[in-house]
C-alpha cells in the first residue's frame, strides 16, 4: 500500500518531468526534473512550513519566560508543567506546533527517498548534471560499492571523477547548518544551553547526512541541497539571518526603541514667584522682617 499511494505516483511523477525535459531536448533532463520536483514539494508543503517556523520563533520568544518558570519551580516538576501549559496558553502557542507539521512530512520525504532509488529511475540514460557524470552514483552498478570507490586514496574511480562528487557533501552540510543556525534564534536575557544543544545535534546530524551522501546515489543529494537552498530563502523571509547574526538579534532584542526618534522630554513649569522674591527683585536685598513693638 505505500508503494501504490506515495511511492509509485512520486516515480511516475519524476518519469513525466524526465521525459517531458528529454523531449524539448533540454539538456541534464533528469536533474532539472529532481529539482522541479523539489521545488513543487515545498510548494505543497508551504503552509506546514510556515506554520512550523512560526511557532518555533513563538516559543524563542517564550525562553526568557520559561527560564524564569525553571528557575522559580524546577524543584516541583508538577507546578512547572502546569505553570509551563498556562504560559503557553496565555500566549496562544501550541508547544506542538513546530514538531506536527514535520511528522506529516516526513512521511513524503521517506517517500521521496525510495522513489530516487527506484529501479525505473536508475535505469535512465544520461543521467549527468553539469560537472557530475552519473546522478545514479555513487551506489551505481559500475561503482565500487559503499565507501570503497572514494577510500582508501587514491580513489578507486580517479580524482577527476572523484573530486565532483565530493562537492556534494560539502553542499549539503553547509546549507543544512546555515537553516539550523537561522532557524534557532538566541533567548534575549535567557539561557541559551538549548539553543547550543540545537546546534550541535545539526552539526552531528549534518555530518551524518553528509557521510550518506558518499554512499547513496547523486540525486538523493541534489534534491536535499536544493530542499535546503528553498528552506534558507523561505525561513530568511519569515525570521530574518536569526542565529546567523545573533549580535543584531540581541541587539534588536535588548533596544527596541533604536531607529526610532527619541521621544521628547517633559518640560517642568518652573514655580511661579512668591512675594518674598518679588520683594527681592524689586528693592534688590533680602525682605525685611518687621519690626515688634516694645511694650
Amino acid at each position: 500500500m505505500w508503494d501504490t499511494l506515495i511511492v509509485n505516483p512520486l516515480v511516475q511523477g519524476l518519469l513525466f518531468l524526465n521525459n517531458a525535459f528529454q523531449s524539448l531536448g533540454i539538456p541534464y533532463h533528469f536533474g532539472w526534473a529532481i529539482i522541479v520536483l523539489t521545488i513543487i514539494f515545498k510548494v505543497v508543503t508551504l503552509p506546514l512550513n510556515l506554520k512550523q517556523i512560526r511557532a518555533i520563533k513563538a516559543q524563542q520568544e517564550l525562553q526568557p519566560k520559561l527560564a524564569e518558570l525553571q528557575k522559580k519551580y524546577g524543584k516541583d516538576r508538577e507546578r512547572l508543567a502546569q505553570e509551563q501549559m498556562k504560559l503557553y496558553k496565555e500566549a496562544g502557542v501550541n508547544p506542538l506546533g513546530g514538531c506536527l507539521p514535520l511528522l506529516i512530512q516526513w512521511p513524503i520525504l521517506i517517500a521521496l527517498f525510495s522513489a530516487l532509488r527506484h529501479p525505473s529511475l536508475a535505469s535512465i540514460e544520461n543521467a549527468s548534471f553539469f560537472f557530475l557524470a552519473d546522478l545514479h552514483c555513487p551506489s551505481c552498478a559500475h561503482w565500487p560499492q559503499g565507501i570503497s570507490w572514494l577510500w582508501p586514496f587514491p580513489p578507486a574511480v580517479g580524482w577527476n571523477v572523484a573530486l565532483p562528487y565530493l562537492t556534494l557533501p560539502a553542499l549539503l552540510i553547509v546549507t543544512q547548518i546555515v537553516l539550523q543556525k537561522m532557524s534557532t534564534v538566541p533567548a534575549p536575557g535567557g539561557d541559551n544551553s538549548q539553543a547550543r544543544t540545537m546546534n550541535t545535534i545539526s552539526i552531528v546530524f549534518s555530518l551524518i547526512f553528509g557521510y550518506y551522501s558518499l554512499i547513496f546515489p547523486a540525486s538523493l543529494s541534489l534534491y536535499y541541497i536544493v530542499f535546503n537552498l528553498f528552506s534558507i530563502v523561505q525561513q530568511y523571509f519569515v525570521t530574518g539571518w536569526g542565529g546567523l547574526r545573533p549580535q543584531a538579534v540581541a541587539a534588536g532584542s535588548a533596544n527596541p526603541g533604536v531607529g526610532k526618534p527619541a521621544a521628547a522630554l517633559p518640560t517642568e513649569t518652573p514655580p511661579a514667584p512668591t512675594k518674598a522674591v518679588e520683594s527681592v527683585s524689586k528693592a534688590g536685598g533680602a525682605p525685611k522682617r518687621p519690626r515688634r513693638k516694645r511694650k
